[in-house]
C-alpha cells in the first residue's frame, strides 16, 4: 500500500512540474522592443529580455524578449539558453508592496 501512495505522489509531482513549465511561452518573432512596449505586450509576466540599449543606471531601455511567463522561475530555468546574449529579466506588471528585494 505504501509503494502505490508512493507512486501516486511521483506522478502528482511530476505533473506538477510539467504544467508549471508548460507556462514558459517563446515569442513567434525575434524583434527588439522598448521597455514600454514589452510591458504592454507581455503584461503581468516575468521576462527574459536580451538588451540592446541600457541607460546609465544599468535599467533596459529596449531588447529582445526571449522568453516570458507569469512564474519567475520558469525564466531562470530558461537561462541557459540565452545564447550567450547579456540579459535582464523583468517583471512587467505592479509589484506588491509587501514584496521586499534585496540587493
Amino acid at each position: 500500500m505504501a509503494n502505490i501512495q508512493t507512486e501516486a505522489i511521483a506522478v502528482l509531482t511530476e505533473l506538477d512540474q510539467s504544467e508549471a513549465s508548460s507556462q514558459l511561452k517563446i515569442p513567434e518573432k525575434s524583434e527588439i522592443l522598448t521597455l514600454a512596449e514589452i510591458k504592454e505586450r507581455y503584461p503581468q509576466q516575468w521576462v527574459l529580455i536580451a538588451y540592446t540599449e541600457r541607460d546609465e543606471y544599468l535599467n533596459v531601455i529596449r531588447g529582445e524578449v526571449l522568453a516570458y511567463s507569469p512564474d519567475c522561475d520558469d525564466i531562470e530555468d530558461y537561462l541557459p539558453n540565452r545564447n550567450g546574449k547579456a540579459v535582464a529579466i523583468k517583471y512587467t506588471g505592479p509589484i506588491p508592496e509587501e514584496i521586499g528585494f534585496f540587493m
